[in-house]
């Protein structure tokens, strides 16, 4: 790791010099370096997760991945309007997340709201990310069942909208790999009794016998390490191992 560190640095300090000696244009620090770049030095990543009180719960500090340097923040909403506050754009705006994970969408729905509705204000939120913010990149997690059935219908179509609207979104943008990618998808197939949202339940055992709209304490275990696994599935791939560098007892 320590060799790629140098590497990268070498390679903008040349790139830097060279422009700057051929033409007396010095390129300006960048305000949110790619996380390919930030990975390779010794900068913090920070990471966001806005919530309802479905993940309020979590552990977090499990979240605090060490070798990368992840500073975790959690930042409560009750619904996915509040993404769009002036507020929380601007708070984006200055502090310039990473990686912010999203997990709302229940209570819009009890509230009435409908799912084109919710899709709508995840659309309009990342479109202003992309505006205040270009480099952050989004993790969806999708919401769970309730375990009433006449709000379950809907979240499983919310479920279906949120990931034909992520696919599209990489349909359009054809990243060329992870390091381009600006949305990802979490499906939380393991809190449901299938992986097929036309036919599943909730997968009771992660869930609150005495309050079915939140999860155990196996459930909160569970979706912590599903957004582990996205979270390291994706530095991993911007960052793979170096061939050449002794890592994990191999070369």
């Amino acid at each position: 790791k320590q060799w790629y560190q140098r590497r990268v640095r070498a390679e903008e300090q040349a790139t830097g010099q060279h422009a700057e000696q051929t033409t007396g244009f010095r390129f300006p620090e960048p305000i949110n370096p790619s996380l390919n770049v930030l990975i390779a030095s010794d900068k913090k990543v920070k990471s966001w997760l806005i919530t309802d009180s479905i993940m309020r719960h979590i552990n977090e500090f499990s979240l605090k991945f060490r070798k990368y340097r992840l500073c975790f923040q959690r930042i409560d909403r009750t619904g996915s309007k509040a993404l769009l506050g002036s507020n929380l754009i601007q708070k984006i705006g200055r502090e310039k997340p990473h990686l912010i994970t999203i997990h709302l969408g229940i209570n819009d729905i009890q509230k009435g709201s409908d799912s084109n509705e919710i899709v709508d204000n995840f659309k309009a939120f990342l479109e202003r990310v992309s505006v205040s913010s270009p480099s952050t990149k989004l993790i969806i997690s999708l919401p769970l069942l309730t375990g009433q059935s006449h709000h379950d219908r809907q979240v499983v179509a919310l479920r279906r909208l949120l990931s034909r609207w992520v696919r599209k979104v990489n349909d359009e943008d054809q990243p060329i790999d992870i390091m381009h990618t600006r949305i990802f998808l979490q499906s939380n197939f393991q809190l449901l009794s299938s992986d097929d949202d036309s036919n599943c339940t909730q997968n009771t055992r992660y869930f609150n016998p005495e309050d079915p709209l939140h999860l155990s304490t196996k459930g909160k275990q569970s979706i912590t390490c599903a957004l582990r696994s996205t979270i390291e599935k994706i530095f991993k791939d911007i960052n793979p191992p170096d061939p050449f560098c002794y890592h994990d007892g191999n070369y």
